[in-house]
């Protein structure tokens, strides 16, 4: 599909939205669009910040992005795989308060779930729990951001893979991490720990 196309199809999306034409799909937010053939469960939201809305979709390595539609402009945020992956998708993402981070969940072989965040405007990934070889990283699970826009994720205990030395749900931002509510879910609306 063209640009323009693409840009077209997102007007008309804006349009039918605010008269109240988006569908009953609660879960489907904002951001409707399809911009490149994708069936709607191949994409989920992952937040807006101002007039831009996000969201994360995955089906094959050729069609995983996060897509964003701006002003009516439909586009792609170019992030990065983490490196060396030959398995896996974007499974998960929420936007940061401040629109400048995604807090994403990378499905590896064997569904293994890794933490990550990378600039808003994309860009390489970094492991949340601060290894340097992600692949020696615990399974981590993203679940969202505290409104003061640190990471909360849950340190499974891992199935296939490398397990953190004290399973949990933590939140990740200056100094060591504060272990928070293990019952906590993914929440695109950041959360007051």
């Amino acid at each position: 599909m063209s640009r323009r196309r693409r840009e077209i199809a997102a007007l008309v999306t804006l349009v039918a939205l605010a008269a109240g034409c988006g569908g009953s799909d609660e879960n489907a937010g904002p951001f409707t669009v399809t911009l490149s053939g994708w069936a709607a469960g191949d994409c989920d939201p992952a937040g807006s910040h101002g007039p831009a809305h996000y969201r994360v979709c995955y089906s094959s390595p050729e069609l995983r992005s996060i897509d964003v539609l701006d002003g009516g402009r439909a586009g792609r945020v170019a992030v990065e795989d983490p490196p060396g992956t030959g398995i896996g998708h974007w499974d998960w993402a929420a936007l940061s308060p401040d629109g400048q981070t995604f807090l994403a969940t990378w499905s590896a072989e064997c569904n293994v779930p890794i933490a990550f965040t990378f600039p808003a405007e994309g860009g390489r990934p970094t492991v949340v729990t601060g290894e340097r070889d992600w692949t020696k990283a615990p399974e981590s699970e993203a679940l969202g951001w505290t409104t003061d826009g640190e990471p909360i994720v849950r340190l499974p205990k891992g199935a296939c893979s490398t397990t953190a030395e004290e399973p949990g749900t933590y939140v990740f931002g200056d100094g060591k991490p504060r272990r928070v509510d293990d019952r906590l879910e993914p929440s695109l609306e950041p959360r007051d720990l």
